[in-house]
């Protein structure tokens, strides 16, 4: 911690740049107490850590379980160093109404922000329970992860785990996700967006480097082109499927089309911009969407949102669970729909407003599925330059 209570109110170790000798002195004459539970703290300042306090030791406080490491302690320094100028700032502020305490209280044109930097992984429930807190005294949660917390596993992909989902936001008037992470080391504060997933964890997504006002008021950036990275999720899925997790789509391809996981026709993999809304690999529940509804002579728009519906209701389709907000069946239907029919793969019929799917080529030969490939990367190169 770097802020704690005296005799005479507050103290930051922040509020201006202390000398060793300063502080010794200071903790010579000065009692120190936690502002949460009240119980006596210790001034550390050490050669090692940077100055800090600390409980004593067998010393229970219901509001320091989580253990502060050097790079929290860092990265949270340089965060009040560069939001300070754009509002009033509090360090470490005890919120007793809520017995919770954010890393930074950033109050902007009456709006307040609990900044949380965050290096290691807590429950899940905990940071459920910490947004409900500040969301009921009116209080915005903006969490900045740690860089260590950035999984590259690629170019341009990243591991995300339902940790990772709970402290993502979306961009205003959109409903698109981002999470923001912050590096100590060069001072460099990333924005992560455009997420398309491959699978549950797997995802292509965008990093950019932003302005540390963007923290408030983040920008969608421009789309990024993914055709050479699914081509090669693509090609590495015919030749090592998954087993296990996608067991009920592989029984199913055997009883109604007799092929293997890895023949999977390619328009299941067509990239949608709210795929990000399912746990669930786009591929599975694209293809189960295709098995019910390939064979109609017609369906309406309110058809394909009741089989995605009914998908979710038998436990084909499980949804991301996230803190902001995400698009509804509804909106991933839609947006679904519109990008098969600008990719040509579905078509709409003229009367009563309905659509069929245009006919599906699916095959046992490997030779053929890799030629449709082929021309399903055209396809999505092309769409991606010409919409």
């Amino acid at each position: 911690m770097l802020t704690s209570m005296t005799n005479s109110g507050p103290f930051s170790l922040l509020s201006k740049p202390y000398s060793f000798e300063e502080l010794d002195k200071l903790r010579q004459k000065e009692s120190f107490f936690c502002p949460a539970c009240r119980q006596p703290m210790e001034l550390k300042l050490g050669t090692i850590k940077r100055f800090h306090f600390a409980h004593r030791k067998k010393t229970v406080c219901a509001y320091d379980a989580e253990p502060e490491t050097e790079r929290h302690a860092l990265g949270k320094q340089q965060l009040y160093q560069r939001l300070k100028d754009m509002g009033e700032i509090e360090l470490e502020p005890y919120l007793p109404r809520i017995r919770q305490r954010p890393d930074l209280l950033l109050t902007v044109d009456s709006k307040k922000y609990a900044i949380e930097y965050q290096c290691s992984s807590i429950p899940n429930e905990q940071v459920i329970k910490r947004n409900k807190g500040y969301k009921r005294l009116g209080i915005i949660p903006v969490w900045i992860l740690g860089s260590n917390q950035l999984q590259r596993t690629g170019a341009s992909e990243y591991r995300l785990n339902s940790f990772h989902w709970l402290l993502a936001r979306t961009f205003p008037h959109a409903l698109e996700p981002f999470l923001l992470f912050y590096c100590p080391e060069n001072k460099h504060l990333l924005q992560l967006s455009h997420f398309y997933p491959f699978s549950k964890q797997i995802f292509h997504a965008k990093a950019s480097l932003i302005n540390f006002e963007e923290v408030l008021d983040p920008k969608l950036t421009k789309e990024p082109s993914i055709t050479d990275w699914l081509k090669r999720k693509i090609l590495k899925f015919r030749t090592y499927p998954p087993a296990k997790h996608v067991s009920a789509l592989q029984k199913t391809l055997y009883i109604q089309k007799r092929i293997p996981l890895s023949l999977l026709p390619s328009i299941v993999f067509i990239p949608c911009k709210f795929d990000f809304a399912f746990e669930t690999e786009p591929y599975v529940w694209k293809t189960q969407l295709l098995l019910r509804l390939e064979t109609r002579t017609s369906f309406t728009k309110g058809e394909i949102l009741s089989v995605l519906s009914f998908l979710e209701k038998e436990g084909h389709i499980i949804k991301r669970k996230c803190e902001c907000s995400l698009p509804s069946n509804e909106e991933v239907a839609d947006e679904l729909r519109r990008t098969l029919l600008k990719a040509g793969i579905l078509e709409r019929m003229e009367k009563n407003n309905t659509y069929r799917f245009r006919p599906v080529r699916w095959s046992s030969r490997m030779t053929e599925v890799l030629k449709r490939d082929k021309e399903f990367f055209r396809l999505i190169s092309f769409l991606e330059h010409n919409l």
